[in-house]
């Protein structure tokens, strides 16, 4: 009935000519609205702000459109300035992506004049897109040689949406900006600079220390300026630190904490997110216990139909990559294989939680060949998936990967090949982290302590290009890795 009625409105306007007027005048109203809205995003009054901005969601959606259809761009990109932390909080950016997408069309060389923040947060936004990237790839260079030397403050959010968007260009960029973000006067910026800053050294330095340290600082900046987003994927990043060092059940309480900030904000996109994560943290916390993995079917499942009825496909596929993980921890290898091939279906490797979900899939659909029989196919998804994990350059993933993979030439009856895996991936773990034990007795019982040591040592003294080519991955995707481009011998 209101579609009918406004359907009706707008034809009454445009029958008295005033149709541009008024839809003007309603965009600059909406603009004025998202533009005094969007500090107080990042602040204590967060959750009535969001209301605020919520209650009028199909007006902003239908102002933006209007200023995008009438070629106003210089009004579109400001007010895709203005919502774009308000967009990421509501997990709706896709289809502002798409918008953004259609304003860059119609801008041919670099931001219009006096637009220069609004230009690069458009870009960004366009990074979301379902209709493809084209704008995004044609404005990008331009609109970060502008993020790093603008005299200009940035727009607050901007470094922590180009860490998001813009995963695996070249980092030098991203470090310019962190630094820059770092010595901000606006404490939210501050803040989330810390919190990107942590995951290089999680990730490529091997320090989890110091990213612990980094995702602390964030936590306590978001904290002191009572924004619960940002408190969110601090805690989210902590949690993620603790899982990766075994740490479980602290991975679970910091993931609880941050659910609850999560469900303040209703926050669909962040919600399903985290549900995925605690359900895995809950999987391998049941795996280390002895307990029962099926405990953690809930946490999927309520992402599943959250991510479905928001319209959030690549979430449905990471609880899809959840369920099949504990089908084939309870013996269901069916079940596992029909979750893992959705999952696999419908993921979106642009996105970087799509393509470490891919990861994830791919060497569970490695597992379960393997326990049918098919370990040409097994190997197959190792090899994939440890090829994705390096592309990210996300070292606990294919050493993840790697290990399946020493299962599988095991099995395959090549413990030679066996204990050269098992000395790459020491050689990536590097000493202070233990290998497979498991794995090591096995293959030292099937070749005898000297030819092992022999072979494992061999290839433990690799460097990590060398181990990584060892195990398979081509020389020109190693080199290219963030993860190890700076370790990578020539060869």
């Amino acid at each position: 009935m209101l579609d009918t009625v406004a359907a009706y409105a707008a034809e009454r306007l445009a029958e008295a000519d005033e149709s541009t007027v008024t839809r003007r005048a309603h965009a600059d109203y909406f603009l004025a609205l998202a533009t005094a809205a969007d500090p107080h995003l990042r602040g204590p009054e967060q959750l009535a702000w969001l209301g605020a901005l919520s209650a009028e969601h199909d007006n902003l959606q239908a102002a933006l459109g209007w200023a995008v259809s009438a070629g106003d761009v210089e009004t579109a990109m400001r007010l895709l300035a203005a919502l774009a932390t308000y967009l990421w909080m509501r997990g709706t950016r896709a289809v502002a992506g798409d918008l953004a997408n259609a304003v860059l069309d119609q801008v041919t060389d670099g931001p219009p004049p006096g637009l220069e923040n609004a230009y690069v947060l458009c870009v960004l936004a366009a990074a979301a897109s379902t209709t493809g990237r084209t704008a995004y790839r044609r404005h990008i260079e331009a609109a970060q040689s502008i993020a790093v030397s603008s005299p200009q403050p940035l727009h607050p959010v901007t470094t922590f949406l180009r860490s998001m968007v813009g995963w695996g260009t070249d980092p030098e960029i991203q470090n310019a900006l962190v630094q820059r973000g770092l010595t901000s006067a606006d404490p939210w910026e501050a803040a989330a600079a810390h919190l990107i800053r942590g995951y290089p050294y999680l990730f490529l330095r091997a320090d989890p220390a110091a990213a612990e340290r980094e995702f602390g600082l964030a936590a306590e900046g978001f904290r002191t300026l009572g924004e619960r987003w940002g408190q969110s994927l601090a805690l989210g990043s902590l949690a993620g630190l603790a899982d990766i060092q075994g740490e479980h059940a602290r991975a679970v309480a910091f993931a609880d904490e941050a659910l609850v900030l999560l469900r303040e904000l209703e926050a669909v996109e962040e919600l399903c997110d985290l549900y995925c994560d605690r359900g895995n943290y809950r999987v391998r916390l049941a795996v280390a216990t002895s307990a029962d993995p099926s405990t953690a079917r809930v946490d999927f499942e309520q992402a599943a139909r959250m991510a479905q009825r928001a319209g959030l496909p690549g979430y449905v596929a990471i609880a899809s990559r959840g369920l099949a993980d504990i089908a084939y921890l309870v013996g269901d290898v069916g079940l596992a294989r029909r979750h893992y091939e959705q999952a696999l279906a419908d993921i979106d490797v642009s996105w970087i939680a799509g393509a470490t979900n891919r990861v994830e899939a791919l060497v569970g659909l490695a597992r379960v060949a393997m326990a049918e029989g098919a370990l040409d196919e097994a190997r197959a998804c190792c090899l994939h998936a440890t090829e994705l994990a390096v592309r990210i350059g996300m070292s606990p993933l294919y050493l993840r990967a790697i290990d399946v993979f020493a299962d599988i030439v095991l099995a395959t009856g090549d413990p030679a090949r066996a204990a050269s895996l098992l000395g790459a991936a020491a050689a990536l773990r590097g000493p202070a982290e233990a290998g497979n034990a498991r794995q090591a007795r096995a293959v030292r019982l099937a070749l005898g302590d000297e030819t092992f040591e022999r072979i494992y040592g061999s290839a433990a003294r690799l460097d990590h290009g060398a181990a990584l080519r060892l195990v398979g991955v081509p020389h020109e995707v190693v080199a290219a890795s963030p993860a190890i481009a700076d370790q990578v011998s020539a060869g």
